[in-house]
């Protein structure tokens, strides 16, 4: 489907149509909110084909607008996990094309600042996506998100291979130093919290 619901606090549901041109209908997507705006990402298509494409609704207009980016991003796919820390979009996992489980993990720099989330606000600036790399000797769950995530990929990190490379976890537990990096996963969930992520399933 393709059309958009919203209900209010009196508990009514109402079907919001436009003259605006909406993303294609799909299923397996991800939805995520940065600010005032509503964020739909990949997914499956009404036929079936992987999906890699980025639309935002504006909830201050109330239009729908597709969302490009620089350089490298993410291959098409469904069923992955996302969510947001402050103006920036993690995904993880998924379906690829070829039907197999991924384990790569991306994020979209988004070209907003403060409390303005036009994307033609910020004069000079892009939206990026960029490769997150496994850190094979650092600690990324008892650090601040914003500088585990600094791990920046290159043009070379653009197609990873998906594996299981060591990251280094601390769960509390006596064999903390030796947890993995996610393996290639479909259907789970991702969230953040206190600028640190959590993902299950």
């Amino acid at each position: 489907h393709n059309d958009l619901f919203m209900m209010d606090t009196n508990s009514k549901w109402q079907n919001i149509s436009g003259s605006w041109i909406a993303p294609p209908g799909r299923a397996l997507h991800n939805t995520v909110v940065v600010g005032q705006d509503i964020y739909i990402m990949f997914g499956l298509s009404t036929s079936g084909v992987p999906l890699a494409d980025l639309w935002r609704y504006s909830t201050k207009t109330s239009t729908w607008s597709p969302v490009t980016s620089d350089g490298y991003s993410p291959i098409p796919r469904h069923s992955a996990s996302a969510c947001a820390v402050g103006y920036a979009l993690l995904i993880f996992g998924g379906v690829d094309g070829e039907a197999a489980d991924t384990s790569d993990f991306w994020r979209l720099n988004l070209a907003i600042s403060g409390s303005n989330t036009d994307d033609s606000a910020s004069e000079g600036m892009r939206n990026m996506w960029v490769y997150i790399e496994p850190a094979e000797e650092e600690t990324v769950a008892t650090t601040d998100l914003a500088d585990a995530l600094k791990r920046e990929g290159t043009e070379e990190d653009a197609e990873p291979d998906h594996n299981d490379d060591q990251l280094v976890l601390d769960n509390g537990g006596e064999d903390a130093d030796v947890q993995a990096w996610p393996g290639p996963r479909h259907g789970h969930g991702m969230v953040s919290v206190q600028n640190r992520v959590f993902l299950f399933g």
